[in-house]
């Protein structure tokens, strides 16, 4: 969703980490201290929970943005984030280098993040009423 303009910007900053993982490779792990979030540049990730880890809480694609609770809450991570397949890429951005990026760039990124986290109670009220329904 960003402007080919903040994109160049983005690819001009040097203080962003990019990280490359393999099938498996955990890019998050739940209950880890971290108040940076992510974007998928490449391959795809799930979501997972320490107590249920072979529930898939979520399928992530390139340009999903993932972290981004600990971010906003500044508390551990919730869930795990694993890589799923060969050539994953992720870019982790800090709180500190989202201040000094552009108002275009940043309003772009909470309106991502609100996007998400209404999508994230959609789903969640969906299931819940699915498992009332069942009772």
């Amino acid at each position: 969703d960003l402007s080919s303009d903040d994109k160049r910007y983005l690819a001009s900053r040097t203080d962003y980490t990019l990280s490359e993982f393999e099938d498996g490779d955990l890019i998050i792990k739940e209950d880890s201290p971290s108040t940076s979030f992510f974007i998928l540049i490449r391959g795809a990730a799930k979501i997972t929970r320490n107590s249920a880890p072979d529930l898939v809480l979520s399928n992530l694609k390139p340009g999903d943005i993932f972290g981004e609770m600990s971010y906003l809450t500044n508390q551990p991570r919730s869930a795990n984030v694993v890589a799923c397949g060969e050539d994953v890429m992720a870019m982790r951005l800090s709180q500190e280098l989202i201040q000094e990026m552009t108002p275009q760039i940043r309003e772009v990124l909470k309106d991502k993040m609100i996007e998400l986290l209404v999508q994230r109670i959609n789903v969640m009220n969906d299931a819940l009423l699915a498992l009332h329904g069942s009772i």
